[in-house]
């Protein structure tokens, strides 16, 4: 799961071209403009990472010119470009956190400042999933909105042997990966811009999910008429069938008004990434994966190929291994996601810089 803002070590410091008063810090490897001279080498700092939104607090208060989101009511932290460097995510100095949180590399921190994630697909469906139009005169009260949304929540949450899908960032676990499965091999597949979608069938009732909770299956939604489109219920059941198992499928939906539609579909396209078994959560390996696809009639997401984490060296080759050419169109691809072959629990996401600088472009501050 991804974490939101953690305490981390600055671990280099080098200057920018013609800028005195910004220089490039290297924390948690990622790559984040400072101030010149506010931090040193070795010292531990909050890192906020990119695509998350801070609360309108005094603190954060000099963000809102440049960072303000109306639909969070907070402030949102993008990639932007700046003095020909990229930077991603932001960095504050550990005494910005109340008193009483452990000051310790690797500290969770999210829940202590605030920060949730930026997701404005996520945003707008869960208003209006809290927030219906209703005849009950109790909505009225807010101690009745609150029992309310608090049950709703529950019912939307994905079951527990299935995970929501949200790879973790390479940056994050290069160091751990590179020492325990160096050699071990992954199997790579092209990052897709969509939306996120679960098909779950269990104890013979089929649910649909966005990428955090359930939705109406009432063809009305993207993720109701992908259902439809590809007869995956009927498909979940007839797998159920021959093979006595009951599965949640995961992929990412991409077409019309999703995304920009970077892949310039006519309709909308379902490509899976991952089936799980629903009564054991076992997931299945990328030989299961391929043929229960097969066997669904559906589409896998793009595969690229199989590497070892070794065979690169580098954080820094594995993230220029990223860039590159979408499959599916003359477009860059957003990344690349892996997996272990012996244990599709356990992979990491590697975005673009070419793709996340092309998306930030109209960030960009001179």
């Amino acid at each position: 799961m991804r974490e939101l803002a953690y305490i981390a070590k600055i671990q280099n410091l080098e200057p920018i071209k013609d800028k005195d008063r910004i220089e490039l810090a290297t924390v948690a490897n990622w790559e984040v403009i400072v101030g010149k001279g506010e931090f040193n080498v070795g010292d531990l700092v909050v890192y906020v990472e990119y695509d998350t939104i801070l609360p309108p607090v005094k603190q954060f208060e000099f963000l809102r010119k440049r960072c303000y989101s109306k639909l969070y009511d907070g402030f949102r932290i993008r990639n932007m470009s700046m003095a020909g460097v990229f930077s991603q995510g932001v960095v504050f100095p550990v005494d910005i956190l109340p008193k009483g949180v452990p000051i310790k590399e690797g500290q969770i921190v999210a829940k202590n400042i605030g920060v949730v994630r930026y997701d404005p697909e996520e945003k707008k469906q869960e208003r209006d999933i809290q927030n219906p139009k209703s005849k009950n005169l109790l909505i009225r009260y807010k101690w009745f909105r609150k029992l309310r949304n608090k049950y709703l929540d529950e019912q939307a949450k994905y079951p527990k042997t299935v995970k929501e899908a949200d790879e973790t960032n390479v940056q994050k676990l290069f160091n751990k990966y590179k020492e325990k499965y160096g050699n071990d091999w992954f199997y790579l597949t092209e990052k897709i811009e969509g939306q996120a979608a679960t098909f779950i069938l269990k104890k013979g009732k089929f649910h649909t999910y966005s990428h955090k909770r359930k939705v109406k299956n009432n063809g009305k939604n993207n993720w109701s008429k992908v259902a439809k489109k590809y007869n995956i219920e009927n498909k979940l059941r007839e797998y159920k069938r021959k093979n006595k198992v009951e599965l949640a499928i995961q992929g990412e939906v991409a077409g019309p008004r999703i995304q920009d539609n970077i892949y310039k579909f006519d309709d909308f396209r379902f490509f899976v990434y991952s089936i799980t078994n629903v009564k054991t959560g076992e997931v299945f390996n990328f030989h299961q994966l391929k043929v229960a696809v097969m066997d669904l009639e559906l589409e896998m997401v793009p595969f690229i190929s199989m590497k070892t984490i070794n065979s690169f060296g580098s954080l820094k080759n594995i993230l220029e291994f990223s860039d590159g050419k979408s499959i599916l169109y003359d477009t860059p691809r957003e990344g690349i996601v892996w997996r272990l072959m012996s244990n599709a629990h356990l992979g990491f996401k590697a975005k673009s810089s070419k793709y996340l600088a092309k998306e930030s472009k109209k960030d960009t501050i001179e």
